[in-house]
């Protein structure tokens, strides 16, 4: 496979796994449920360094006003900690400094870059790893 098309394949599962995680968030709402695509998210970055640069850009596109934003980002950023995208929060931040429900929802994803996030037991992975 050349280098343009594995590019083409992971950044298409990426955007393939988002309208599949957000297909089970609207009938459902449930960290538990979405968690296995989490993980396949997850999964995905971890099996592809070399395309961090597009999966970077992925996951900055999904400040873009997808469904399931905030738990994809703070899943795998949690995990990831990668700096384009923190960075990128930011910015959002900056640039939305009146719409409170938008900053609420960034700083969420935020929280995950400290060493103590008091919302990783909505994850089982999380969860299992404090025990």
């Amino acid at each position: 496979m050349e280098t343009g098309e594995l590019r083409s394949s992971v950044s298409g599962r990426f955007w393939e796994l988002v309208r599949l995680a957000q297909e089970v968030w609207d009938k459902t709402y449930s960290t538990e449920e979405i968690e296995p695509y989490l993980l396949e998210f997850l999964r995905l970055a971890k099996d592809h360094p070399q395309e961090r640069n597009d999966l970077t850009n992925c996951f900055i596109g999904l400040l873009k006003g997808h469904r399931a934003t905030v738990e994809i980002l703070q899943f795998c950023m949690r995990e990831l900690q990668w700096r384009e995208v923190k960075e990128a929060i930011e910015e959002q931040m900056w640039q939305n400094t009146g719409n409170v429900r938008l900053l609420d929802a960034l700083q969420k994803i935020l929280d995950v870059y400290f060493e103590e996030w008091q919302d990783a037991d909505i994850y089982g992975y999380y969860r299992d790893q404090r025990a």
